[in-house]
């Protein structure tokens, strides 16, 4: 059905709640639809012909919008999630950025009151490591990593607020 009366495949697949290449395997009996996917797929049908004849203009035009309209908000639910985690991330990489930035501060004021010689070889020895450590970590958590995710959660919000002018007009 899909091409016919001018539905795409992405439209039908978002219908039915498969993906694209679930639904050509469909059509191409290299799997059997389940059970859940036939109802819907059987609503559509009878909403689209009676009696083998295509669906007036209407109901097409009314079908396809609730087509496009479960795409967009499916999409729009997608970027949300998606928008959430980035956000969930950036907060981390900041925290991370933080704490570490106070170890390195930490360290510092250690390894200048460290006693000098045998006494303090280990301590030192062991806070340069540290020091080390928290250095690839700012590179991890630092502000490209922060600004790169910025920037991933500008183009998802940007993403939603398409996909809802796309939905209204």
């Amino acid at each position: 059905m899909p091409g016919k009366l001018g539905i795409t495949q992405e439209m039908m697949a978002s219908y039915l709640g498969i993906s694209r290449s679930a639904l050509t395997m469909y059509q191409h009996s290299e799997r059997s639809l389940p059970t859940a996917v036939i109802g819907k797929h059987s609503a559509l049908e009878d909403a689209l012909f009676s009696n083998e004849q295509p669906a007036s203009l209407a109901s097409f035009a009314s079908t396809e919008r609730a087509l496009v309209r479960e795409a967009m908000d499916a999409h729009i639910s997608t970027c949300n999630m998606k928008l959430m985690g980035a956000k969930r991330r950036l907060e981390k990489l900041r925290n991370d950025f933080d704490r570490t930035m106070n170890a390195l501060k930490v360290s510092g004021i250690l390894l200048a009151n460290l006693p000098t010689g045998k006494a303090g070889k280990q301590d030192r020895m062991w806070l340069e490591l540290l020091e080390a450590e928290a250095w690839k970590q700012i590179d991890q958590c630092g502000q490209a990593a922060q600004a790169k995710l910025e920037l991933q959660m500008e183009v998802l919000a940007f993403e939603i607020a398409a996909a809802k002018r796309r939905m209204d007009a």
